[in-house]
């Protein structure tokens, strides 16, 4: 099903199976061209719940989700998800992963991407593995506005967590919340643990308590309520925290 706003088409997703089958869709690929990642999506009707539980096992595709559900999956550049994703007040629940692999609801997405009025709440990622792990996005190039992650917990002892995201790579994020809790190996953020290249973070909040490293190290020792570590002319403005941060060295908005 398709519809078409402000001359843009964009695909409808009703329930747990369209984002699927979307999701499908933009990660498909042949060689290095990813031909539906542009492809642009809106949940219907206006604040649908989406139980992410209903699928069971065939959430868990070669030991991960990120095939099955994760939107822009590909690290690949060309794979990026660089389209327009209205949730348009969706409510997102049941969502729990426990594989190995680098994990988020939306994967790497690129700078045309623009996505928007999502919360999730109750998600659970708890991983043993070493690579990079959030609840709502793994690697922001685009923008993210108005979505929330809700009582949620990521617990990452030997990884690098987020709370929201893992890394806003040169991205927007705004208006954007965490609650819940935060526990990483490395380092650990409420809406990010890691961002570059002139990131920004706008009227952010994090209610979450956030425990990283808390021994010296080289690297991956930073905790923060906004955000863990950044580089590169980090722009953080009108955000706040109200979570406990703890790490070897913490800070409520930035390490």
């Amino acid at each position: 099903e398709t519809k078409t706003i402000g001359g843009n088409t964009y695909r409808v997703i009703r329930n747990v199976y369209d984002w699927v089958m979307f999701s499908d869709m933009v990660n498909t690929n042949s060689g290095s061209n990813y031909p539906n990642r542009n492809w642009n999506a809106i949940v219907e009707p206006a604040g649908t719940t989406l139980d992410f539980s209903v699928l069971g096992t065939l959430a868990y595709h070669n030991g991960s989700w990120q095939d099955v559900l994760t939107i822009g999956a590909s690290s690949n550049a060309s794979g990026y998800y660089n389209g327009i994703f209205n949730g348009n007040g969706c409510k997102i629940t049941g969502l729990n992963y426990s594989g190995s692999g680098s994990y988020a609801l939306f994967g790497y997405t690129g700078t045309n991407a623009y996505i928007s009025n999502i919360t999730i709440e109750n998600a659970n990622v708890t991983t043993t593995g070493t690579s990079t792990y959030a609840v709502f996005v793994k690697e922001n190039r685009g923008t993210v506005e108005n979505c929330h992650v809700v009582n949620s917990t990521v617990s990452a002892p030997s990884g690098w967590a987020g709370g929201f995201a893992y890394n806003n790579y040169g991205g927007t994020i705004k208006n954007c919340s965490f609650s819940g809790s935060v526990t990483s190996g490395n380092n650990a953020g409420g809406i990010a643990a890691s961002a570059t290249s002139c990131a920004q973070f706008i009227q952010c909040r994090n209610d979450g308590d956030i425990i990283g490293k808390t021994t010296s190290a080289s690297s991956g020792n930073y905790a923060g309520g906004i955000l863990a570590q950044e580089t590169n002319g980090v722009t953080i403005s009108d955000c706040y925290n109200t979570g406990d941060i703890t790490g070897y060295y913490a800070g409520g908005i930035v390490a």
